[in-house]
C-alpha cells in the first residue's frame, strides 16, 4: 500500500478555488505541472496548486495521463449530454477569438459561475462585431459611442446595459490592462443611474 501511496499522483480541492496536486518528485512531472499557468508549491503541505478549474483539471489529466492518477470525485468534469455535444463557446482564431479565451480563463480563474461567463461572452463577442478593431485599439470613446447607441438606438433595457458594462469594465480592466477604458464604461453607468 505504501508503494502505490509514492506512485500515485493525488489530485484534489484545496481552499481559495485552488486545486493540491501531491506529485512524486521527478524532474519531468515538475516540468509538467509548471506549465499549468497559475501554479504554485506550497512548502507547507507539500504539494502543488493550481486554480481551480475545469481547464486545469482537463489539462492536469492530459499531463499525467501515463501514471497513476486519484482525482477527488468533487472535481469530475461532467460528461457532455450528447455525444459530439459542442463546447458553450468556440472561439474563433485570431486577436478578438484570443482575447475572448483570455476573458473566459480570467472569469474561470475566479470562479465566475456559467451563466455569468456565457452572458460576458455574448456581450464582448458583441463589442468586437461592431467595433471592428483589435482589442488593444478600441478606446474609450469607441466604448462611450458603443453604450450611447445601445441605450439610444436600440433601447435596450437597463438590465441588459448593465450587463454588457460589467462585462466590458472586466474585459479591460482585468484582461487588457486598460483602466482608463474601464473607467469609461463605469462613467456612462453612473450617468444612466443618476439620470444623466
Amino acid at each position: 500500500m505504501e508503494s502505490q501511496n509514492r506512485t500515485t499522483i493525488r489530485i484534489c480541492p484545496a481552499p481559495e478555488r485552488r486545486i493540491a496536486v501531491y506529485l512524486p518528485y521527478t524532474e519531468d512531472r515538475v516540468a509538467r505541472i509548471r506549465t499549468i499557468s497559475g501554479h504554485d508549491w506550497n512548502p507547507q503541505q507539500g504539494c502543488w496548486t493550481v486554480p481551480r478549474t475545469a481547464r486545469a483539471v482537463t489539462r492536469l489529466l492530459e499531463l499525467f495521463s501515463g501514471n497513476e492518477v486519484e482525482l477527488d470525485p468533487s472535481l469530475r468534469l461532467p460528461k457532455p449530454k450528447h455525444p459530439g455535444q459542442r463546447p458553450a463557446f468556440q472561439v474563433a482564431p485570431g486577436p478578438a477569438g484570443d482575447t475572448l479565451q483570455a476573458v473566459l480563463d480570467a472569469l474561470a480563474n475566479r470562479a465566475y459561475s456559467r451563466q455569468t461567463i456565457k452572458i460576458y461572452a455574448t456581450h464582448i463577442k458583441r463589442l468586437f462585431i461592431r467595433i471592428k478593431k483589435h482589442p488593444r485599439d478600441i478606446r474609450a470613446r469607441d466604448i462611450r459611442i458603443y453604450l450611447q447607441d445601445m441605450i439610444n438606438r436600440e433601447r435596450v433595457s437597463e438590465l441588459y446595459l448593465n450587463q454588457a458594462i460589467s462585462a466590458i469594465s472586466f474585459l479591460f480592466k482585468n484582461v487588457l490592462a486598460e483602466p482608463d477604458v474601464a473607467r469609461e464604461a463605469l462613467r456612462i453607468r453612473r450617468s444612466i443611474t443618476e439620470g444623466g
